[in-house]
């Protein structure tokens, strides 16, 4: 097993510097904490595995936080999710990736492409201060006492060799070295936002291990060990929402490198995916039936969910569904949270609370946007000319998209950067002398629907930049007020600047901007609003002698004394009828507004706000849903002043069982044992165990002329009897289902199976003749090869032969296991040359003399 130094290195710079305590933000669903102790007959998937769960659904879907409903549709829909014989759930994630294109995207080598120093590679740490672990194993491991050694290897030990690519697994190359780094470093931007530490260094048993309920230091080990040998074909491998279950059975998470091409980024996108199922999170598939969804879009931001198939993507987030046709709404960032907790923000969020920026012309600082909410501001000083900034993501594997805003004193923006097809953000501006400041949010590309929401555009960043060397001079400080802030139109205010002032006592110029198109140059003032039903916002700006600047704002209210306060007519006659298995169709009559009009209707199921029906919008058709499922509607209708009236009576409506389109899995079939001779007249042969809900029918099918079809049959082991001796016969298998569609897998690959020949007769294969010294005389010997009419060595049979030509004797000698039979003569001297002929040879088996290949030969 390779080693490494047994010290702890903190990298500053892996991470932006934050506060350790974790957030308390942040809840994933609940979980009982007891989990039923069931021993169930094997490890089921699918339909097979809700039928053995039978009454104890419900409480295998408690325990993993989630409705019996919920837990049997995860079950039907996943087809890697697999129940284990405890009622545990875990995936067996099968979706393998291409191999990278010219293997530009296999990761980085050598020297230049590593981040830190070699020596560091197993020294690295995202969070060093956070009390919840994530440790990326590489450097091999001894797997026992765990769920996986108890499905997979009968109990037994996994010695799991190192992480190795280029065939040398007793020592790291800098090639591997570099490629674990930046493996690291992309798992690391996934759980950036989190109170956790992402570590490549071993924290011992003790640290990743939870004691007990009352132990709040503890993590996951994921194993990156070539194992699958073992285990099977899968990228990898991991048990749900047991990241904070007490000892380690369930765990680790298991990545198979081997089967990922120990590519950096297939690699580092299994790390999340799995460590995201221990962290409770499931599958972002489509309803369509598409299990994980590979994501959309092209070039830089191109998008993919952690919780689907990100291969191919760059840009991955974690997702709470916002994409066409998703099957999974899961929150991923407030599951995740209710394990970990969120990383506490680490810079001012507005610029009364700024994070002042270095103090020169150089600018150069970093951090984190740690929620969707987060918006980090920076402020520095700078003098009249040219600045340039430039704020970029971490890389590799940025999870962010980030948009940043230059503001001046007052709050303006003066420059923005947010380009369509980029994740990072440049400004170039020219300022005058005074206080700016930089604010940086992340952002989302389009739509959802073509690109991403902000929802998880979250991660690291560095901010590098020059600005003009700052002046000595100080900008003024304005002041403004007003009285009063808010009324009915015509509305009359009373500005006053006078509390304005210059550090360096020089005079000032006022200039008042109201809002409305209205301006004073009087240092206080008064101002008619007019128009009402909307909030002015009026600025006072004061120049100093030397042309800076400074701003202040103050926000005014008028109202519309005419406005428009009074709803629509509440919604009547709501029907609701199921249109099919996930379908739901609504119709109602129209609710009218004799003031500002009709803008559309709320539409509420189950009390939760669906969606907004623009008028003249009066039926509508809920898809979507949950076969067999009950849903309740009601309606709202809005005005074009935004007034919402009273909701309509509910209606509800129930959709039917879907019918059964799906045949059994695995689909195709599979052998579970290949067709084999059972005698000279008979082929045995046995199919994988199908499973489906309704129950499953095999089909065992003779390709060949002369053998026979099972007929279709509920048992999955077939014998097919009648055959004749000495030919081979192939067959094919299929499964269908027992629902009234009969929905049949596709055929298992072929495979074929000889019927025996018995050997009836024996003959001579060979003789060989020699002579042996005794003493000062020799004796003649010849070795007799006997075989069955198969080409067969037979062991047992007496060989009877006469020597000739200076040894006058028959011998009888019987053959041994090789079939060979070695007869002597009697000694004599000076005899070399002599013949020898069998006569006969004895067996069960008859002899064929006439089969012989040789009867005598001479010497």
């Amino acid at each position: 097993m390779r080693g490494y130094p047994n010290r702890r290195l903190t990298l500053a710079t892996a991470l932006a510097t934050g506060l350790t305590a974790a957030s308390a933000w942040g809840a994933g669903p609940p979980r009982s904490g007891v989990h039923p102790n069931l021993d169930l007959p094997a490890v089921t998937a699918g339909g097979a595995a809700v039928t053995v769960l039978g009454e104890r659904l419900g409480e295998v879907a408690e325990a993993h936080g989630m409705s019996a409903e919920r837990l049997r549709q995860l079950l039907l829909r996943e087809r890697t999710l697999h129940l284990d014989r405890r009622g545990r759930l875990f995936y067996q994630d099968d979706r393998l990736p291409a191999a990278p294109g010219g293997g530009a995207t296999a990761g980085p080598s050598g020297a230049e492409a590593a981040t830190y120093p070699f020596e560091q590679t197993f020294l690295l740490h995202s969070r060093p201060s956070a009390t919840k672990l994530i440790y990326l194993d590489f450097d091999g491991h001894v797997l026992s006492g765990t769920a996986w050694n108890a499905s997979f290897n009968g109990g037994q030990t996994i010695t799991c060799p190192p992480f190795d690519f280029e065939g040398g697994p007793g020592v790291f190359t800098d090639n591997e070295k570099a490629r674990i780094q930046h493996i690291w470093k992309r798992v690391a931007e996934d759980f950036a936002p989190f109170e956790v530490d992402v570590t490549t260094e071993d924290p011992g048993g003790a640290a990743l291990t939870r004691s007990s309920t009352a132990d709040s230091s503890y993590g996951i080990r994921v194993l990156i060990n070539p194992i699958s040998s073992y285990i099977g074909p899968y990228g990898g491998m991991a048990y749900v929402g047991v990241f904070d279950y007490v000892g380690d059975y369930y765990k680790p998470a298991l990545i198979f490198p081997e089967n990922l091409y120990s590519d950096e980024k297939y690699v580092s996108d299994a790390c999340s995916h799995e460590a995201g199922h221990i962290l409770n999170l499931k599958h972002d598939g489509t309803t369509n039936g598409t299990e994980y969804y590979e994501g959309h879009g092209s070039g830089t931001t191109g998008w993919a969910p952690i919780m689907g198939s990100a291969y191919y993507q760059p840009l991955t987030q974690w997702s709470r569904g916002e994409y066409d046709d998703a099957s999974n709404t899961e929150d991923d960032l407030a599951i995740i949270a209710s394990y970990t907790g969120y990383r506490e923000d680490d810079r001012g969020s507005d610029t009364q609370t700024p994070t002042p920026l270095p103090a020169g012309s150089l600018l150069s600082t970093s951090g984190i946007i740690g929620r969707a909410t987060d918006a980090d501001v920076f402020s520095f000083q700078t003098g009249s000319g040219l600045a340039t900034l430039q704020v970029s993501p971490a890389m590799p594997g940025a999870n962010l998209d980030v948009e940043a805003e230059l503001l001046n004193s007052w709050g303006e923006v003066v420059a923005a950067g947010n380009p369509v097809e980029a994740l990072d953000a440049g400004l170039t501006a020219w300022l005058s002398p005074g206080t700016y400041y930089l604010r940086l949010t992340g952002c989302g590309c389009r739509t959802p629907s073509t690109g991403y929401s902000n929802y998880a555009s979250l991660g690291q960043y560095t901010i590098e930049g020059t600005v003009p060397d700052p002046t000595g001079n100080d900008p003024p400080v304005a002041a403004a007020t007003a009285t009063p802030t808010a009324g009915d139109a015509p509305l009359t205010v009373a500005f006053n600047g006078a509390a304005s002032y210059d550090p360096e006592g020089t005079l000032l110029q006022y200039s008042w901007s109201f809002g409305d198109g209205g301006a004073s140059a009087a240092p206080s003032t008064s101002h008619v609003y007019d128009v009402g039903g909307r909030s002015y916002t009026a600025t006072l700006t004061v120049t100093d002698g030397t042309g800076l600047q400074g701003a202040a704002s103050v926000t005014v209210t008028v109202n519309d004394p005419d406005a428009d306060t009074t709803p629509p007519t509440v919604p009547s006659g709501l029907t609701a009828a199921a249109a099919s298995c996930s379908q739901i169709a609504l119709a109602w009559e129209p609710s009218t507004d004799d003031q500002s009009g009709l803008a559309g209707y709320n539409l509420y199921r189950d009390e939760v706000l669906l969606e907004h029906l623009q008028a003249p919008a009066s039926e509508t058709t809920d898809t979507g849903l949950l076969e067999s499922t009950t849903f309740s509607y009601a309606l709202s209708a809005v005005d074009n002043a935004g007034n919402e009236s009273a909701r309509s009576a509910a209606a509800s409506a129930s959709t039917p069982a879907c019918p059964d389109t799906v045949p059994p899995s695995p689909d195709p079939m599979t052998w579970a044992s290949l067709p084999s001779a059972s005698s000279q007249t008979s082929v045995t042969m046995t199919a994988a165990t199908a499973s489906d809900p309704s129950g499953v029918e095999y089909y065992f099918d003779c390709t060949d002329s002369g053998g026979h079809d099972s007929g279709w049959r509920s048992s999955r082991s077939y014998t097919d009897t009648g055959l004749s001796p000495g030919r081979t016969y192939t067959y094919r298998v299929a499964g269908r289902d027992r629902s009234p569609a009969q929905n049949q897998t596709a055929w298992s690959a072929a495979a074929s199976a000889t019927t025996p020949v018995s050997a009836t007769k024996l003959h001579v294969d060979s003789i060989a003749l020699s002579t042996v010294k005794v003493g000062r005389s020799y004796s003649g010997r010849a070795t007799v090869t006997v075989r069955d009419n198969l080409g067969k060595s037979v062991g047992g049979a007496k060989v009877t032969g006469t020597f000739t030509g200076g040894y006058n004797q028959t011998v009888t000698a019987s053959t041994n296991t090789a079939g060979q039979a070695v007869l002597n003569t009697a000694s004599k001297s000076g005899v070399r040359s002599f013949s020898f002929c069998v006569t006969n040879v004895v067996h069960s088996l008859g002899y064929d003399p006439a089969a012989n290949n040789v009867t005598c030969a001479n010497r």
